[in-house]
């Protein structure tokens, strides 16, 4: 049997089960999951993750009335999640060893006439001591007696908003269908900032209820919590594929974007040509071999998204007071957040730093967009001597140069 490729997603996840490990998780768990055919894979990732040492809160999600029917549904819900826990993991040594589960309600503060000593449902601050003293799944139920005494289902967006404010989770994770409007967009994003997710939110049109939801997450993420993400429960592994891998399954929502861009060392340099591989062989960049990238005339920036590799630059031997940029790529996921005109930026300033008036770059498919930076196409007899001979003109590549404020 080839244990590489399980080795290798192995090696990549440590990180995430590390920086997960000992974290809070709200889980939003729509109703429509009640007849889903994959409710149980659902059911043992989120068993897997409580193995890992995550600590999991799953709300409940009822639908927007509070009919008899809403309420039969969410107890059935409740009871076939509460037996797929009970039956543990499918392999291995938890195999039939039961997930720990609490069930709870909550009061939620839904107006200002709810009984403020309703004994039914527990307040928000009695369930986060609960969460705080328990290393078991926490399943709750979003419901409250009204004034009038009578047992009420909390809307979805505003049980969320209500319960995070008060956990103040690392995570907030809405489930939804796989056709979910927002979830479009993870095809070509993998993260977006707060801002970036409202003007999307805005743009589409989604239910009442849906959208409350979203609303709630965009205010939660503004107000603390570090990330959010939206995620199919209808493909089977999205959840664990969002959690574990770099550019994970769904949409990522955050008030940073957790970015940073350092100077590669030699340890990096393997990381460098992996980036670069796709654009080499699509003829978009030149190859550049380890010596390149070592040589002591190389300097080169690497941009990271939470430790994981996203796009690179590198500055190439400087003479005539000119400096060139060259292997500049951004992830494709990850190209809204302008990853490229920030390594740019940063090649540019330590090519100033050196005493470079000018940089300049080869381009056959970005000649726009680094004009749109203030490059101008130029002659190649622009160029120093040394880099004048070594030009390869079958490349057909446009020069551009840029003056170094």
């Amino acid at each position: 049997m080839d244990f590489q490729p399980f080795a290798r997603w192995f090696r990549a996840a440590s990180p995430y089960i590390r920086a997960h490990s000992d974290r809070r998780f709200v889980v939003t768990l729509p109703q429509a999951c009640l007849g889903y055919s994959g409710l149980k894979n659902l059911a043992r990732d989120l068993a897997l993750l409580q193995v890992l040492g995550i600590r999991l809160v799953l709300l409940l999600e009822s639908e927007s009335d509070s009919s008899e029917t809403q309420f039969a549904d969410l107890e059935a819900f409740k009871y076939q999640l509460e037996g797929l826990f009970r039956r543990g993991l499918p392999i291995g040594s938890h195999r039939n060893q039961a997930i720990p589960t609490v069930v709870s309600a909550f009061r939620c503060p839904v107006d200002a006439s709810t009984d403020a000593n309703d004994a039914d449902g527990k307040s928000t601050y009695e369930l986060c001591d609960a969460v705080a003293n328990t290393t078991s799944v926490v399943i709750v139920k979003p419901v409250c007696r009204n004034h009038a005494g009578k047992q009420t289902l909390v809307r979805p967006g505003h049980a969320l908003f209500e319960l995070s404010r008060e956990l103040k989770p690392d995570k907030i994770i809405v489930l939804r269908h796989a056709d979910e409007p927002v979830l479009a967009e993870t095809e070509t994003h993998s993260h977006l900032s707060t801002d970036a997710f409202e003007k999307l939110l805005e743009s589409q049109q989604a239910t009442y209820t849906s959208k409350e939801t979203m609303q709630a997450l965009l205010s939660l993420c503004r107000d603390g919590v570090p990330r959010g993400h939206i995620v199919s429960f209808e493909n089977d592994g999205a959840l664990l594929g969002e959690l574990f891998t770099p550019d994970g399954t769904g949409l990522q929502v955050s008030n940073d974007d957790y970015l940073t861009i350092r100077e590669a060392t030699y340890e990096d340099v393997d990381t460098v040509l992996e980036l670069l591989k796709t654009d080499v062989e699509e003829d978009r960049l030149v190859p550049r071999d380890r010596k390149e990238l070592t040589n002591s005339d190389t300097t080169v920036f690497i941009a990271l998204h939470d430790e994981t590799p996203v796009g690179c630059v590198a500055l190439y031997q400087l003479s005539d007071g000119m400096q060139e940029v060259g292997s500049l790529v951004a992830a494709a996921k990850h190209r809204d957040r302008n990853i490229g005109g920030r390594l740019l930026a940063t090649a540019e300033r330590e090519a100033k730093r050196r005493g470079a008036r000018h940089t300049f770059v080869f381009s056959k498919h970005a000649t726009a967009w680094f004009r749109n930076r203030d490059y101008e196409p130029a002659q190649v007899e622009s160029l120093p001597d040394g880099r004048r001979r070594d030009y390869d003109t079958s490349r057909n590549s446009t020069l551009l140069i840029k003056e170094l404020a």
